[in-house]
């Protein structure tokens, strides 16, 4: 199953925030290092990400992470680990490019296993 998504770039906090589009109760937030944090809602089921100066993590403009293309993301939660693997399509010189964001973290908050997709709408 895939999750549908949308995001918003702030470039005043160079911040870019991907979320679920339906509504959710929110738990916690988990940063996964890397200026990466996953939001959870009551269920412990991911819904958010917020990259925090993402510019500069994923080397583009800011102006093209106005105007992202596309977004996948998936996110695998095991006992012991937390893996986040996203794909951002944006554009550059009129060509689309690919910024990926990986990322292992440790699960040392007992978030229950789960494997979760999520792409933009």
């Amino acid at each position: 199953m895939v999750v549908d998504i949308k995001e918003h770039y702030d470039p005043i906090a160079d911040s870019l925030y991907i979320r679920i589009i339906d509504d959710y109760e929110y738990l916690e937030s988990i940063d996964l290092g890397e200026n990466v944090i996953l939001d959870f809602d009551k269920n412990h089921v991911p819904v958010a990400l917020e990259i925090v100066d993402a510019s500069r993590k994923l080397n583009v403009n800011p102006f093209s992470l106005k105007r992202i293309i596309e977004v996948t993301m998936q996110i695998r939660i095991k006992e012991e680990t937390i893996k986040l693997h996203a794909n951002l399509s944006v554009p550059v010189h009129n060509k689309q490019l690919k910024k990926p964001v990986d990322i292992t973290a440790v699960n040392d908050v007992d978030i229950p296993q789960i494997q979760t997709n999520f792409a933009t709408a």
